[in-house]
This record gives structure tokens, sequence and C-alpha cells, in this order.
């Protein structure tokens, strides 16, 4: 959730108490390295939660390929792939999948973010 404040509408992360329908949420995954070698070909998938819709084009992840599931999370698509089925096919996003095309380095954190809209 995001609190607003002032004329200047300084924005601040703050956990959300009470969701209404229509109103987006904001999702930060934290990705870590708690071993003390480099993680190859890291791959995190996260499911969409229930009675959200994904918000087109608000998923973010520095060093990674980003890809969808519409079946539960038993493939994927990439996001072009996605498009070219239907227009409304995003709506039906069950899963994201986040492929880091570089090792993640011993004891680092990485932020993958992601906004849905509560139905």
């Amino acid at each position: 959730m995001i609190e607003r404040r002032g004329k200047d509408e300084q924005v601040r992360y703050v956990p959300a108490k009470d969701v209404e329908q229509g109103q987006q949420i904001y999702y930060t995954v934290r990705i870590v390295n708690a071993g003390n070698e480099k993680v190859r070909r890291a791959v995190v998938i996260q499911p969409v939660p229930a009675n959200t819709r994904l918000v087109d084009r608000s998923v973010t992840g520095a060093g990674a390929t980003l890809s969808y599931s519409i079946d539960g999370g038993k493939t994927f698509l990439s996001n072009a792939e996605l498009r070219s089925m239907n227009p409304n096919t995003s709506q039906k996003i069950t899963h994201i999948r986040w492929q880091f095309r570089h090792p993640l380095a011993p004891q680092v954190t990485v932020l993958a973010r992601f906004r849905v809209v509560f139905d």
C-alpha cells in the first residue's frame, strides 16, 4: 500500500491493514542467497495472490528474464508470447517467473517487485 503525504506526494510503502476492492497492492519479493557459493541459473517462481490480477507491465527484477504462467505454473510464456495469444490473457496470469541471467553472489539479496489489483 502507498501512503501519500503533502502536496509533494512523497511516497512511502507501508503494510496494508485493510484492502478494498479495486485497490492496487505492491509486492516486494526478497531473493536471498544465504549460502557461501554463487548460485548459477537461479529461478524464482511466485504465485499471483488469490483474488487479484496482475497489473500490466508492473513486474520488475534486475538481471532477470521474466515469464508468466496462465496454467497454475505448469508452463511459462514470455510477455510477447502472452500478448500474441489474446489481449485478455494477461488478466489470467497465475504465476510469475524470474530467471536470473547472472549468478547470485554469496550473501546477496535481490529485490523483485510486482503489483496486483484486489478483485
